[in-house]
């Protein structure tokens, strides 16, 4: 059952209903009792009553301890958070003037933020006296970044395609569902049979 926060339970004399539909510690309905009984019952059990539903018609009180559910829900909450998969945004910086081995750097290097579940994006900045076309086969920033695309196809996906943004072209790449840890840049191995 899906337990409020802390501060939103009632425990014990806290709920204020006359009559309750009471659950037992190991989860059983019980029925419709009067709030005497139904703390009386917990009591007898060194329990505490814990209004878990209170909009619910008559408010729906579990019998508990009131501390270890507050506890195995801090722990549930823990958990959670710890399973959710945080992915962060790697950028990636070239120039249109960028030499031939610093690029292949910085591609395994995206790469490699990719195999490890983040996204890339790539900033092409164009420097210099250098001007933007509206031609995309003359842009040189955006000649950059489709030859990045191209060489990191394998790798990942284009989730925001080349867009100017001033003198930059910014482009993101999300990792593959199914990532397959293969460079592009690696060399094929050679099969060696005895």
């Amino acid at each position: 059952m899906e337990v409020k926060s802390q501060k939103s339970l009632k425990c014990n004399q806290e709920i204020r209903a006359s009559r309750v539909r009471l659950v037992s510690a190991e989860g059983h309905q019980l029925g419709i009792f009067s709030f005497r009984d139904a703390i009386e019952m917990a009591r007898k059990q060194n329990l505490d009553l814990v209004e878990i539903a209170s909009t619910a018609e008559p408010p729906v009180c579990k019998i508990c301890d009131y501390g270890r559910m507050i506890y195995q829900e801090k722990k549930r909450r823990a958990e959670l958070q710890k399973k959710q998969q945080r992915v962060s945004v790697k950028e990636i910086q070239l120039t249109q003037k960028t030499q031939e081995n610093d690029y292949k750097v910085k591609l395994r290097r995206a790469i490699e933020f990719l195999q490890e579940g983040d996204k890339v994006q790539l900033v092409v900045q164009i420097k210099g006296r250098c001007q933007f076309s509206d031609d995309p086969l003359k842009d040189p920033g955006r000649l950059m970044a489709d030859r990045f695309i191209l060489d990191i196809a394998g790798q990942g996906k284009v989730e925001q395609g080349a867009k100017k943004e001033g003198r930059r072209v910014r482009v993101v790449i999300a990792p593959l569902k199914d990532q397959k840890k293969v460079s592009s840049l690696d060399e094929p191995q050679e099969n060696k049979s005895v």
